[in-house]
């Protein structure tokens, strides 16, 4: 009789369990590890553990271990302009070996009691080179900020087409760093004339800060 996939997996996560903690993680859940640093706007890393079961096999799954940075701040804001279930998604995100040399979605099949040390070496590999890399690299809001300038291509998503989604959520962050004139001023830079534009702009004039 299989174990199920919670089972199965948390044979796996109990292996990193105590490597997250020492790194300041706090547990939430059975598959996410948050470390929360509230000194830039309430920033939140999240690593997250997700499971699918093989089609074949009831002893077998294929983890997919994510990273994201969540900041609740921005997302505030953001729903002041629109207000849907995109206003809760991180900042940034991805599997943790977009991050590495890579440059991969991660999925690692594992089969209950057979290679779990292979498995573990390789998920910690890339957590170290993938996960941690986008962590030290982007430490701050401002320095996602300006790797979204820069074009940095771990954040293609901000850059590489045009996405009304993501502009808006460069406008709450240009908003929350540095004032209503310089995100007033990215806003009609950046956005192509429209509806959307014209949206943004409305509700960028009547924006406060709350105190």
């Amino acid at each position: 009789m299989s174990k199920g996939l919670g089972n199965i997996l948390e044979e796996v996560v109990s292996e990193f369990r105590p490597f997250l903690l020492e790194r300041q993680f706090v547990e939430k859940g059975k598959r996410d590890f948050v470390k929360k640093i509230k000194s830039d706007f309430n920033r939140q890393e999240k690593i997250t553990f997700s499971g699918r079961l093989h089609r074949s096999d009831s002893d077998a799954i294929y983890i997919d271990p994510v990273v994201g940075i969540y900041y609740p701040s921005v997302k505030k804001i953001e729903k002041f302009f629109i207000d849907d279930h995109l206003s809760k998604y991180p900042v940034v995100a991805g599997s943790i070996s977009h991050f590495s040399e890579r440059n991969i979605y991660l999925s690692v099949l594992y089969k209950t009691g057979i290679n779990l040390t292979e498995v573990v070496k390789e998920i910690h590999r890339e957590l170290d080179l993938g996960a941690f890399t986008l962590l030290s690299m982007f430490p701050t809001l401002e320095s996602i900020y300006l790797g979204v300038i820069h074009k940095h291509p771990f954040l293609y998503k901000f850059h590489r087409s045009y996405d009304e989604r993501k502009l808006l959520t460069m406008t709450c962050i240009i908003l929350l760093l540095y004032g209503k004139e310089k995100a007033m001023e990215w806003t009609k830079e950046s956005f192509i004339e429209g509806h959307f534009k014209d949206h943004i702009i409305e509700r960028l004039l009547v924006f406060e800060f709350k105190k």
